[in-house]
């Protein structure tokens, strides 16, 4: 039932890559959505210090992205 060229495709590596980078954002994505409920809780209870660790939670996010976009995109592609 299986198409033989979705078979070879699935049986690369490039599409075994394509699953991790999948997971990986299902799991990104799962902690800035705990993140940003921490910060509702924090501004419903008008909480100083969940406030600054939400602000310092995206701050490392966002400096940890930009690290790991230049990385990616500073090596040659072919």
């Amino acid at each position: 039932m299986v198409d033989d060229g979705f078979k070879d495709l699935a049986d690369s590596s490039e599409f075994a890559s394509l699953q991790y980078a999948g997971i990986g954002l299902i799991v990104v994505g799962g902690i800035i959505m705990l993140v940003g409920f921490f910060g509702c809780c924090g501004a419903i209870r008008e909480s100083q210090c969940l406030l600054v660790m939400v602000c310092v939670s995206y701050l490392s996010f966002c400096i940890s992205y930009t690290d790991l976009h230049d990385r990616f995109f500073s090596q040659k592609m072919i």
